[in-house]
């Protein structure tokens, strides 16, 4: 009774403060409490975005380096002239010298000067006894080598690194079958430059470990912490490369060296700014509640006054004075505070009325993305100036491998225009297979079955090259070396649809690899790309299959209305 009675006298003033301070307070509070649960949420996955990020980014950069590095190998390991000399088992050191003196060591030694990651070359072999030029050894000194064996086992391009140096080599096969090793090609790597790459990659401090297939520590860098680095460590070893309390860690594998790249954060440095993140929304948190009470109090002392002078006129009113004007003919507590009421609700109707009525400017911001874009005309001049002076300098190949670069980037640009036509694409594809039979040292066949009525049809430019490209690459590229690749190239038209075929007769594809081709996009623009542009354009009962036809060729078949609708959003794009 007394809490009652002493409530009973408080201020109406001290009542609404109170009241309003604690009914504001607990949605600020729920507010904060929430703004911080989603920041936490945030910047965890911002945390996991970031590391994959970082971790996609590192694994993208090695990868192609080692492919670089891979593809150079592989080209000299399959020197000809100089397989050929090594292929007897009686070789003719004269003969061997002064062949790798004129096609050999030039490429070699070009390969060291041009590459800032190779260190240098050696070749050993089991046809000589001591050296022969600046490269050539026996392999007497690298027999009992894990790293020579095992190239001896494996035909591939293998990478080694054996605490010291980081090398990557090569099987080298005699001429006559390509199955006996006639030696082994090892190409030794500036460590420290090649993973500089690494190094640069830095978030939170955190830590990178980079293993062989064998489980070997190829490189390393510590979280600045001992015991999250021990506890990666052991975790990755014990094959548990998973997030625990201590870090967060995201693996990948590079597939040109065969390693895994293990890359984890400390959780307790995102925890820090977690805290942070908590002392900042208190500090809102109470600047909000400090802002609050400070415009209640000035809202309830206007309000009080007309409440208190209201009841003073409803007491005059009880007392005989009718010569007030009042709003509403009740003179008890509430009819004043239903009047009280009624006065901020015609405030607040009239304010969202002149909040209305204000006419609001809206302005659209619309983000492109920058493209970088080539200027077709400087190219083109460029490339033919190179054109004329290979000729006058009577270099065919470079004035024939000019003009077809030329021509690709000229049917490729388009003019900037998103469709061309079947004869421009074809002459696209045309230039790209020539380019590839210059790269090419195994001959291949090209045919060309293309319907004259198709050559007008108009169609989305660069649609087709992506697929020829993908023939070379799953299927002509692994025809041997007899020289039987084959590459057809179809163009007709069936009712109100034109069709591509793109076949070739490489290697047969398992159906779930041309399932994969097709269905998950790949690393740079490809045959998925191309299946969305298609879907996009030309609806959904248009795009690529895959198969193998009654020849037993890879079939790539494209299927294309004869007209499309550009989309709403594109209407305004060439």
């Amino acid at each position: 009774m007394s809490k009652q009675k002493s409530g009973s006298h408080m201020k109406i003033r001290t009542k609404l403060v109170i009241y309003f301070s604690v009914l504001l307070s607990i949605p600020i509070l729920i507010l904060g409490l929430y703004s911080y649960d989603q920041s936490r949420e945030n910047l965890e996955q911002q945390s996991t975005i970031t590391i994959e990020n970082n971790l996609n980014s590192i694994v993208s950069e090695m990868d192609a380096l080692a492919n670089w590095e891979n593809n150079y190998l592989k080209y000299l390991a399959y020197n000809v002239n100089f397989r050929t000399i090594l292929t007897p088992k009686e070789v003719d050191k004269v003969n061997l010298a002064m062949e790798l003196n004129r096609t050999v060591e030039p490429a070699l030694w070009y390969y060291i000067t041009s590459d800032n990651y190779v260190k240098g070359i050696e070749i050993f072999t089991p046809r000589v006894d001591g050296h022969i030029g600046s490269f050539l050894k026996s392999d007497q000194s690298a027999q009992n080598e894990d790293w020579y064996k095992c190239c001896l086992q494996d035909k591939g391009t293998q990478w080694f690194w054996d605490g010291e140096n980081l090398f990557l080599a090569r099987n080298i096969l005699d001429a006559a079958t390509s199955s006996k090793s006639v030696g082994v090609m090892r190409v030794n790597i500036f460590y420290s430059t090649f993973m500089e790459t690494m190094k640069n990659m830095r978030y939170l401090n955190n830590g990178i470990l980079v293993r062989d297939q064998d489980g070997k520590t190829v490189f390393e860098i510590a979280s600045g912490k001992k015991e999250v680095d021990q506890a990666a460590t052991e975790n990755i070893r014990k094959g548990m490369p998973e997030d625990t309390e201590l870090y967060l860690m995201k693996y990948a594998d590079i597939p040109a060296t065969g390693w895994t790249v293990y890359y984890y954060v400390d959780r307790a440095l995102i925890t820090g700014q977690i805290q942070s993140i908590i002392f900042r929304t208190l500090q809102v948190v109470f600047f909000v509640v400090v802002i609050a009470v400070i415009l209640i109090s000035a809202f309830s002392r206007s309000l009080s006054r007309r409440i208190l002078l209201l009841k003073e006129s409803a007491e005059a009113v009880a007392g005989g004075n009718l010569k007030l004007d009042l709003h509403t003919e009740d003179t008890d507590e509430i009819g004043i505070v239903i009047n009280s009421f009624g006065n901020m609700t015609r405030q607040l109707d009239q304010l969202i009325n002149r909040i209305y009525k204000m006419q609001l400017e809206e302005k659209a911001v619309e983000l492109k993305a920058l493209q970088s874009q080539i200027n077709p005309h400087f190219l083109y001049n460029a490339l033919s100036s190179i054109k004329w002076k290979a000729i006058r300098q009577k270099n065919n190949d470079i004035s024939e491998l000019t003009g077809l670069l030329a021509k690709f980037y000229r049917t490729s640009l388009n003019n900037g225009e998103n469709f061309t036509t079947v004869e421009h694409e074809i002459e696209n594809i045309r230039a790209y297979i020539e380019l590839q039979r210059h790269m090419h040292d195994i001959p291949f066949e090209t045919e060309y079955r293309i319907q004259p009525e198709t050559l007008h049809l108009q169609m989305l430019n660069f649609l087709l090259q992506p697929i020829v490209e993908n023939a070379f690459k799953h299927g002509i590229d692994y025809t041997d070396e007899t020289g039987n690749g084959r590459i057809i190239i179809e163009a007709c038209t069936e009712g109100d649809y034109l069709y591509f075929h793109i076949r070739n007769n490489g290697p047969r594809i398992d159906p779930k690899k041309l399932k994969e081709i097709l269905e998950n996009p790949g690393k740079r623009y490809g045959i998925f790309n191309i299946q969305e542009r298609v879907e996009l354009y030309y609806g959904k009962n248009c795009g690529l299959q895959a198969g193998v036809d009654e020849n037993g060729y890879t079939t790539f078949s494209l299927k294309l209305l004869k007209t499309c609708t550009t989309p709403s959003w594109n209407s305004s794009v060439k």
